[in-house]
């Protein structure tokens, strides 16, 4: 039997088109033992209140939680406690995926403690490898240092490393809040499988946080 698989999105005034063109491309996925944890972070209610209307009638799976407007790193935290899954994948609520992204890190993550897949909108090689975590840690010119460390949402973690090792996002940070989180993950694993498949799709955001 696939294990479950939980998808944290935090949303926070994002476009509604753009939120569910994110949300219908999880829907769409071919692997299809996943829960959606979409976290509004204190967005007014009536701003997005028949989006979620319409995506609680269509799916079982998509479980809305509301929070007061605490920021992303909050809301990714709630998510992880929150969370039912065995694993655990970040999704920015104005982004979207291919069909086949869970299935792809879900395939290989049996064997490896992180799975890191290629972003479409960057232009750095990913190679496909698996490695252990000293060589891949002594190797950033083959795995793309913004990638693997600057990115939260391009790889499926283990929740039990995560709950374990008391792995969270620093609610105290502005910035480089998921370089930390990568990196204090990163030393807890032992193997970890690099795909070059561009199963991620980063919309660029004037507006966002890191800009």
């Amino acid at each position: 039997m696939n294990d479950l698989i939980s998808v944290i999105i935090h949303f926070y005034k994002v476009p509604g088109i753009q939120l569910r063109y994110c949300i219908d491309s999880f829907l769409q996925q071919s692997y299809r033992n996943f829960e959606l944890l979409i976290i509004d972070d204190g967005n007014a209610n009536s701003n997005y209140e028949k989006l979620i209307n319409i995506y609680k009638k269509k799916d079982k799976r998509i479980k809305f939680l509301h929070q007061k407007k605490s920021g992303v790193r909050e809301a990714r935290n709630n998510g992880i406690k929150q969370a039912s899954g065995k694993y655990i994948v970040f999704c920015d609520s104005d982004d979207f995926v291919e069909s086949n992204f869970l299935e792809e890190l879900y395939r290989n993550v049996a064997h490896n403690d992180l799975v890191i897949c290629s972003v479409a909108e960057q232009w750095f090689p990913v190679i496909n490898s698996r490695s252990d975590f000293q060589y891949f840690a002594s190797k950033p010119s083959q795995y793309n240092y913004p990638q693997y460390i600057n990115f939260s949402v391009n790889k499926i973690y283990k929740k039990s490393i995560l709950d374990k090792y008391a792995i969270r996002f620093d609610s105290n940070m502005k910035m480089g809040e998921d370089a930390l989180f990568v990196s204090s993950y990163l030393q807890h694993c032992q193997y970890i499988k690099c795909i070059s498949n561009n199963l991620y799709h980063y919309r660029w955001n004037e507006f966002s946080a890191m800009h």
